[in-house]
């Protein structure tokens, strides 16, 4: 979740955070912080900031000689899985947006944890 500071502090009525940023992967825990987010941000009057990371960090899991696998048949995990997420955010947003609350949604790339403090910037 992130916190923008809109103004000095000594402004009245100003916010705290502008947007509740939850950063997603599409397991059972992931939807638990999302309902927590989708409460936080209604209650606070503000936006939803639906992240995804596709992980390249993931490949790891293949080890030195899994990552000699041919180009092509990496290209294509990495576009199942851009796919995959972008089709998950999408299933998301309208339903967030129909119970009345301003929805955004972003798809990145990377390192989860490094493209998730970018993505806070």
């Amino acid at each position: 979740m992130d916190g923008q500071h809109a103004g000095t502090g000594g402004e009245t009525g100003a916010r705290l955070f502008d947007r509740i940023v939850a950063a997603l992967d599409g397991s059972d825990l992931a939807e638990t912080a999302l309902a927590r987010a989708t409460g936080l941000a209604r209650a606070l009057g503000v936006g939803l900031h639906l992240l995804r990371i596709v992980d390249l960090g993931r490949l790891e899991q293949y080890g030195a000689f899994g990552l000699g696998m041919e180009y092509s048949a990496l290209d294509l995990a990495v576009r199942d899985e851009r796919t995959a997420a972008r089709d998950y955010l999408d299933g998301l947003r309208p339903r967030l947006a129909g119970e009345g609350l301003p929805v955004t949604t972003e798809l990145r790339e990377g390192l989860a944890a490094r493209e998730i403090v970018a993505a806070l910037q």
